[in-house]
């Protein structure tokens, strides 16, 4: 797999993960968007997620990701959100985007994981039982501030991580 880090400036990134190729890039021009995909599009990082994301703690304002979690199996969707949870700044926020589920029961050979946002909720650390934690692994706090469903059956989740 070929392996590009290419930035300049590790401080208040806009990390846009998952960005896919420049038809459904998501990206504005700003000064500090970071583009990471596993396949070369010619964005800045070219990485699996599932071996972390390549950036500083604490060094992203804001993270985004649209259709691109519901990719992973269950252990690797609480590696990535965890990863998040580290390299975004205290009281910033991971934004998704992915089908829901819970209305959309059509099953896709691509998509892994089947998430609701009762499956977002998991990642509130009061909701999680020891059992959970034991079989997964550490999993990082976090604080669901929105969880909207479209009407194109697609779930938008906001989540804060609680350092």
């Amino acid at each position: 797999m070929a392996r590009r880090l290419k930035i300049k400036n590790f401080k208040d990134i806009h990390l846009d993960l998952g960005c896919g190729d420049k038809d459904h890039n998501r990206s504005d021009k700003e000064k500090n968007n970071i583009r990471m995909d596993i396949i070369d599009y010619g964005q800045e990082i070219v990485w699996d997620a599932k071996e972390g994301i390549p950036l500083p703690d604490n060094s992203c304002e804001h993270i985004t990701t649209s259709h691109f979690i519901e990719h992973f199996r269950e252990e690797d969707v609480i590696k990535i959100i965890n990863d998040c949870w580290r390299v975004l700044k205290k009281d910033k926020e991971l934004y998704i985007i992915c089908p829901s589920f819970y209305r959309d029961k059509s099953w896709w050979p691509v998509h892994l994981w089947h998430p609701t946002e009762t499956s977002f909720r998991f990642f509130e650390q009061d909701r999680v039982s020891r059992a959970d934690n034991d079989n997964k692994g550490e999993i990082k706090p976090w604080k669901i501030n929105e969880a909207i469903l479209n009407d194109k059956k697609d779930l938008h989740i906001k989540m804060t991580p609680k350092k």
